[in-house]
């Protein structure tokens, strides 16, 4: 019995951290939330962002919502786009990270493969 509520406690303090997120001044309406989780050498983050308006509403002539990992030295990393549904007014991701600490940023983007981010910014949050 003590075996099996000792590993039953173990598993659940291993679970994923959640980050309930807010949407930026420009798009004070986006909530959802960030879960990370360990998958050994790297960290698997999910995004779920609800209420959340097609990207030209952001952006003149944005398309697409990208999500950037910004590490300790400050470059942002193409992680990828979110999967748009404009029905629902919602987007995800999944996506790896060997970073341990880092800021994720979403932002409107006009192209799908930009060089950097741009200023039309969805959400950022920290990740420890």
């Amino acid at each position: 019995m003590w075996l099996a509520v000792s590993t039953a406690a173990l598993a659940s303090a291993c679970g994923p951290t959640v980050y309930d997120i807010r949407g930026t001044r420009e798009m004070p309406g986006v909530d959802g939330e960030i879960r990370v989780g360990d998958t050994g050498t790297n960290r698997m983050i999910e995004i779920e962002l609800k209420h959340l308006p097609p990207p030209g509403r952001m952006a003149s002539g944005a398309r697409y919502y990208a999500v950037w990992f910004r590490g300790p030295d400050r470059r942002a990393q193409l992680a990828g786009h979110l999967e748009y549904d404009e029905d629902d007014r919602t987007g995800s991701l999944r996506a790896t990270t060997p970073l341990r600490r880092l800021r994720v940023v979403v932002t409107a983007e006009s192209r799908p493969h930009p060089h950097g981010p741009s200023t039309e910014v969805v959400l950022r949050q920290r990740v420890r």
